[in-house]
Formats: structure tokens, sequence, C-alpha cells
């Protein structure tokens, strides 16, 4: 699979005291939103950061000393109750306002599709997308145009769909649900076909119930029917996709982006929020860089996007202070999330709304990136919109 194994029991015993430690950091009731968040916080990074490293003694332990201080940090920010949330203002008509502003983004981005010409290039087939995206891109985000796009089948139409379904508007429903596929279609990216899926399991799950205690498990039946059709077909194509790929690359690469800023320097934002200030040294985005670093001499002829998680960014931007920068910051968002979901908005739809932008942030994502890229600050906005009193002892834990 492309890893280093060296047994070494000491080494090893360590990185299972470590994972059965953090389980103290879980909850195996949903009672706020951000219960959600560390589980999948724990399955997807600390897990797979804690059991590589505890097989190959060849990586250092620096990075996995910062990713569970920064895990810790905001841990300790969403729990302390010295710590308050913004207390936010309730808005008359607010459903009304909200589901408007969202209907109407809807609405310009499939009229931006039409009359752009970029729907008459739709792909449905998973395996072409790569094909398509550069050019429909090109079409179709131009300038501003680029990030209200995105918001668009990100937050907009997510929303839209989770609202009907509060509202058991199962005809509009079934219409938005179609409208995100051809978004799908004309985006060619491949996590916008799964949205409305996701929108559809938190509704029927989460509305009800309470326990998470189905994640892990989950996760565990995953990795063993790829290990299964591994021995039974004698081919591990299948475990490479939906284990190594999945978990054990992302980790990987957190090793890899601390090893790249401890040996050519920290960029301290100079790519992003600093540009004006700082130099860039580099000819092209840092995620390129860290991929031909990878890459090695192979860089030449093939190119490698080497994402990673925000504490892996942070990091890279500043070191220490960066680790501690964005972890405060993570943390302090999920305090607010928590405070939605306990004052007014269904705890259901803001894990519909936001659990793709913050498994990306956790995973592959700068933590600014995810904030106004990806859509998570556009997120936020419409749960503060959307909030009214009616959904607290209905819906909220």
């Amino acid at each position: 699979m492309g890893f280093n194994y060296e047994m070494q029991p000491f080494r090893y015993a360590a990185s299972l005291f470590l994972t059965f430690l953090f389980v103290f950091t879980l909850s195996a009731k949903l009672r706020k939103f951000s219960d959600f968040v560390f589980l999948m916080f724990y399955l997807s990074v600390l897990i797979p950061l804690l059991s590589i490293w505890g097989l190959d003694p060849s990586l250092e332990s620096k990075a996995l000393i910062y990713v569970l201080f920064g895990y810790l940090v905001s841990y300790l920010i969403v729990n302390l109750k010295s710590i308050k949330p913004i207390s936010f203002p309730y808005f008359k008509n607010s459903e009304l306002v909200t589901i408007s502003v969202c209907l109407i983004a809807v609405l310009y981005l499939v009229l931006w599709y039409v009359l752009s010409g970029a729907i008459f290039n739709m792909n449905f087939d998973m395996g072409r997308v790569y094909e398509f995206r550069d050019e429909n891109s090109a079409t179709t985000n131009i300038g501003i145009l680029a990030y209200l796009n995105v918001w668009t089948y990100k937050v907009f139409n997510i929303f839209a769909m989770s609202y009907f379904l509060l509202k058991r508007r199962y005809f509009v429903f079934c219409c938005l649900f179609l409208v995100q596929i051809l978004f799908f279609g004309v985006s060619a990216h491949k996590a916008v076909f799964f949205f409305p899926f996701l929108v559809l399991f938190s509704y029927f799950y989460f509305r009800k119930r309470n326990s998470l205690l189905f994640i892990p498990f989950a996760f565990s039946l995953t990795c063993l029917f790829a290990f299964m059709l591994t021995t039974v077909f004698d081919s591990n194509l299948i475990t490479s996709i939906m284990v190594r790929r999945l978990f054990y690359v992302p980790a990987s690469t957190t090793f890899t982006y601390f090893e790249f800023a401890d040996n050519f320097g920290h960029i301290y934002w100079s790519n992003s929020i600093l540009t004006s200030v700082l130099e860039y040294q580099y000819d092209k985005p840092i995620t390129y860089v860290i991929g031909d670093y990878i890459l090695g001499a192979r860089s030449a002829q093939s190119y490698l996007g080497a994402n990673n998680g925000f504490l892996s960014s942070g990091y890279l931007h500043a070191g220490f202070i960066g680790v501690l920068f964005y972890s405060l910051i993570f943390g302090y968002i999920l305090k607010i999330f928590d405070s939605l979901a306990k004052n007014g908005v269904p705890i259901w739809i803001s894990i519909s709304l936001t659990i793709i932008p913050f498994r990306d942030l956790v995973i592959s994502s700068d933590l600014f990136t995810s904030l106004l890229t990806h859509g998570l600050l556009i997120s936020m906005f419409i749960l503060i919109l959307f909030r009214n009193k009616k959904y607290i002892s209905k819906d909220s834990l």
C-alpha cells in the first residue's frame, strides 16, 4: 500500500493507549452539534494518524503531538462554560427571508448555467468528471461568481432541501433534488451529487434519534467489507480506495506537511489573507508545491494537489502559533453552532448543511478556505438568520 511498516511494541502500545485515552472526549449520544464533529474528527483523523504513527517508527512524533494538542484546545473551548458564544438576535419573518434568499440563489444558478452554455456540456458519468470540470469552471466561475456558484450548490440548495423536508413539502424537495443533480452534472464535482443523500440521512435518522454509536460501527463495517473483498478477489483495489485513500493517505500527508514546513519554512498566510503584505515564495499553489515534494523526481511527469486538514495547514503557515490560532477559531465556531442548535435550529439541519464542509476542514482544507470558499461561514449566517424559537422545544436537543 506504499507505507512503511516496522513493529516496535512500545510505540505500538503508545498509539493504542492514546487511541483509547481520547475516547473519553467523545459522546455516545448527540447532545450538541459538536459531539458529531468531534466523533468524525476522532474517526477520520486521530485514529488513522495514531495507527500509522504506531506502525512506522520513521515518522516523527511532532505532527501527532500538534494534532492531538489542537484537538484538545478545540475541545476545551467548546466545553468551557466560562467561554460564551456570541448571542444573536431572533429576526422577524426569518423563515420566509431565509428560504427566499436560498431559492433566489438556486434560480440564479440554473439560469446562469443555461445562459453561459455550460448546461449543454453536462456529464453524469462519475468516471469522466475531470474531463469536464476545468472547461465548465472556466465558463461559469467568473470573478465573484466562483464563490456564489459554490455557495449555491453547497449551502443554499442544501438548506432549501432541508427546509422543505422540515415542512414536509416532499414534492418541492424532489424538484430541488433534481436541480442538485443538474448542478453535479455541470460543476463536475462528485461531492455535489451526494449532498442530497446526506440531507435525507440526517432527516430520517437525527430527527428522531440521538445515538452516535452507528457511526464507528459503520466505519468499522466499511473497513471490514473492504478487507473481505480483498481476500475474496485477491486484489487490494477496493481496500486501496475505501481504506488507504479515505483514511491513510490524509494521515500520511499530515506528516509530510510538518516535514515540509520544518525543511523549507513557514509561509505565514502569504498565499491568502496576507498576500498583499507578504511575498509568496512559490510559483504555484502550496498544495501543488507539497505534491511536487511528495512526488520528487516524478513531479515533472505528474501533478498532485496534496490537500490536508486545518491543523496541518496552520502549522505550515505559522508553526505552533498557527496550530493554536486555528484550534481556537475552530473550537469557537463549534461553540456557535452548538448555541444555534440549542436556540432555535433543528440539529439535523445543522448537520445536513455542514457535514461536508466540516469533514473537508478536518481532513483536506485550510480554515479560511473552508470558511469562505467552501461555504462554512455562509452556512452559519443562514442558520443565524433562520433560527426560530418555535423549534427550541420540538427539535433542539
